[in-house]
């Protein structure tokens, strides 16, 4: 039962409801039981009662602290319109959770497809490298075996079978030559048709090494270059160790003015071992 005193209602658009005071709804007469009221205003107290629990039901909402929203709700723009809601901030900082995903899934996809390019890329290089890395390698040992072949073998063994060390001036001469031309042009050391001493020519055929050393191979062009950048430094040092040996200095004339048969005399009074052994220290300490 609602008592209601002298007040006047309004609801939206209806018309206003005016309650007589509370003299008017009870009687002083003993016949009256109880105080009546109109049932319209019954039903308009009904619908202002749900109304008052249907906001109360939405403030309780509000302050739940169920939410995913981490920001400031100063700073958020939500509809000028109405209160704005817990769930308001819940759907924005999940759909800007979700873009943020999104973009990131798309990042990283990015990335993997650059990183992929990049190691196709790198690999080729790689593989590139190591075919130019192992050609290299293969001329560089040819180089070297050409010059052992050529110039080391030949030039140890002339020093070894010589009655003496001045004997060796013509054979540096003969190798001074060679090496003044190929460090110029190769093309023709690689195929076994420059040497410095001829006299080796005949190895070729004989020596199994060799025959493969002068053989025509894809890493000719390479062998090239080497043995010229290598030939190129072996002539300077051989014009600066072995400088007196060489045409126009005092001990390359110095041979033509000795006797011979007096020096090789001398020779035959020194024992085999010891005259190889002092023929090499001579010649080493003249290149030292």
């Amino acid at each position: 039962m609602y008592i209601i005193r002298d007040y006047v209602i309004f609801f939206s658009s209806e018309d206003p409801i005016v309650l007589s005071s509370s003299s008017d709804c009870y009687s002083d007469t003993s016949t009256s039981s109880a105080p009546t009221i109109d049932p319209v205003v019954i039903n308009k107290l009904k619908k202002l009662k749900d109304e008052v629990d249907r906001l109360k039901a939405e403030e309780s909402d509000t302050d739940s602290d169920v939410t995913l929203y981490f920001g400031d709700e100063d700073n958020f723009k939500g509809p000028p319109s109405r209160k704005r809601k817990s769930s308001d901030y819940t759907c924005t900082h999940v759909q800007q959770g979700t873009q943020t995903k999104i973009s990131t899934l798309q990042s990283l996809r990015r990335q993997n497809k650059q990183i992929l390019a990049l190691k196709d890329v790198q690999i080729d290089s790689l593989v590139q490298f190591i075919k130019t890395f192992v050609i290299l390698l293969v001329a560089g040992s040819r180089a070297l075996g050409i010059i052992s072949k050529i110039i080391t073998g030949p030039l140890w063994r002339n020093i070894e079978c010589k009655t003496h060390i001045l004997d060796i001036n013509d054979t540096l001469t003969a190798l001074r030559s060679f090496l003044a031309e190929a460090k110029d042009d190769c093309s023709e050391v690689v195929t076994g048709k420059h040497l410095p001493f001829p006299e080796e020519s005949c190895k070729i055929e004989n020596d199994i090494v060799m025959a493969e050393l002068f053989k025509p191979d894809e890493t000719d062009v390479m062998t090239i270059q080497v043995l010229q950048a290598l030939f190129s430094c072996m002539l300077n040092l051989l014009d600066r160790q072995a400088a007196d040996h060489l045409p126009g200095n005092e001990v390359y004339q110095c041979r033509f003015d000795l006797q011979t048969d007096v020096v090789n005399e001398l020779n035959c009074q020194i024992p085999l071992q010891e005259l190889k052994y002092k023929r090499g220290t001579a010649f080493y300490e003249i290149l030292n």
